[in-house]
Parts: structure tokens; sequence; C-alpha cells
């Protein structure tokens, strides 16, 4: 096994010089755009664009929605919704674990060409900033429930997001398989977001990666030599296990997130629903 060697930043505006350092081992759960995808698979190579999806959304904030955003509070209440239109899915939800901090959490999804069309969507509504981006969100929302236009004036920014999507099974590079360099998280199965399928899945992958160092720790042969060489190599089997108990419990996951991605972002997306509820319910009655 090989030891990581990371360089490390302080961060943007802060203090201090970049410096390297070396770990026992190194877990990326930096999302989906993650720069150390790159050591590990021969899929990052080609950039974030090839995990495109064709889907990109303004995530936006509301402080205090009892007051900036009453309609929107009192649809949403204490949880979260899902709304659906023609190419456009609105998710909110309360994001805050203390019920004293009331903030909304939205995102404003669309279909997108290419990883820069939503900018250029936004950026042909005229202004820069989160007022364009009042502009636009207020435009793709005209015709909705009151609710998600004051919504969109009361956000306080908003950021740009791309949906990427890797593949269900990247290859590995030939001369990473000996390093204890992993990834848990959109960094490692990044999906298009859908009931939380994704955030669920890199929960668990976060406990595969902890047992795993946890099973190297205690390995027999560990304890039987005391060398950590031999800890070294029982940590990159213990990883490579760990990711594929991983990718095999994402990848179903993957797969439908994508499939009602499609359905979701459908531009007849109401004439399927008008057929699907004009249709009389069927019943199925198992053999005896």
């Amino acid at each position: 096994g090989e030891r990581v060697a990371v360089r490390l930043e302080p961060a943007e505006g802060g203090s201090g010089e970049w410096h390297w350092a070396e770990y026992d081992a190194v877990v990326g759960a930096n999302g989906s755009a993650s720069a150390l995808r790159a050591a590990l698979y021969e899929d990052a190579l080609a950039g974030p664009a090839s995990a495109f999806t064709g889907y990109a959304c303004a995530q936006g904030f509301v402080v205090a929605p009892e007051k900036s955003a009453p309609a929107l509070h009192e649809l949403a209440g204490a949880g979260s919704l899902m709304a659906l239109g023609d190419g456009t899915v609105v998710w909110a939800q309360h994001y805050a674990s203390d019920p004293a901090d009331h903030r909304v959490c939205f995102y404003i999804s669309r279909a997108a060409a290419s990883p820069s069309a939503l900018r250029q969507e936004i950026e042909q509504v005229g202004g820069t900033g989160a007022r364009a981006v009042h502009r636009w969100a207020a435009e793709v929302l005209r015709d909705w429930h009151p609710a998600f236009v004051e919504m969109a004036h009361a956000a306080e920014w908003y950021v740009l997001r791309n949906l990427y999507q890797h593949p269900e099974r990247p290859r590995m590079h030939e001369s990473a398989r000996s390093t204890t360099l992993a990834l848990c998280g959109d960094a490692l199965h990044a999906m298009v977001p859908f009931q939380g399928a994704g955030a669920n899945v890199g929960i668990e992958g976060a406990a595969d990666i902890a047992d795993a160092i946890l099973e190297a720790a205690r390995s027999r042969a560990f304890a039987r030599t005391g060398d950590e060489r031999v800890q070294a190599v029982e940590l990159v089997s213990a990883l490579r296990a760990a990711e594929k108990r991983m990718f095999a419990r994402s990848a179903p996951e993957a797969a439908e997130s994508i499939a009602c991605g499609k359905y979701a972002y459908c531009a007849q997306l109401r004439s399927v629903i008008r057929s699907s509820t004009a249709t009389p319910p069927h019943t199925h009655t198992p053999p005896p």
C-alpha cells in the first residue's frame, strides 16, 4: 500500500501558504466535480462535462420564509415539496436542524443542452448576479402557484449548479489499485437528485469507508506482525472491497434516478399525467 500525498492550500481569501502532507489514507467526499476522482478513475480525465446529465439548477435560500415568503412557508410546512412543470422541476425543503433557524433551500431545475446553457439562459434575461436570477426565475415560474413566484423573489442569493452522473462501473487506473485514496458520496457515484437517494447512499458509503479502516486496523495479520506495511496492504484491500459494496448499492439507485429525471423534465409531462389519471385504475388478482 502507498501513503497518499496531498497538497493543502488555504481557503480563498485565507492566510497561510500551501504545503504537502502525507496520510495513511485519504477519503475524497468533495462532490461530483471532485478533483481527486482523476487520480483513481479513467472517466474523470475527460472532465466533468463528460458526466453532464442534461439538467442544471439554480439553488436559492429564503431566510425567515414565514415573513418573506408566507405562501411558500405554508405550502412546504415543516417538510419538503417537489413540484413538476413542463421541463422544470422545483424542490423546496427546510434547511436547518435547529427549528429556530428558519431557512428554506430550493432548487429550480431545468433541462439544459450543455453545462453552460442555464447560465446563458439567465444572461439573456438581462442583469447580473441574484437580480438576473430573480428575473429569470420569475419568468420561468410565471404560470405556477403564487407561492413559487414569491419564493423566486424572496431568495437572497442563488448558486448555479450543473447535475452530473458518474458511470456505474468506472474503470480504475492500474496505478491506483494499490493506493489508500478512496472516494464516497457524489465524488464516487453522483446521480440525478431524486428523493434524497444520492445523499442516503453517500451516508451508507461513509459507513463502509469507516468499517474498512477499522477492519484494517484490527486485521489479524497486523496484530500478529505489528508491521505497518502489512497494515497498509490490509487497508488497500478493505478500501477496494468497500468501493465494490458502494457501487453495488448505488447502481440501481442511479438508474432509477435518471429514469425518474426523464419523466420529471419531460416537455409533455402534463399530458402524461392527464392520460394516467384519466385511465381507470387497473386491479390485479394474484393466482391462487
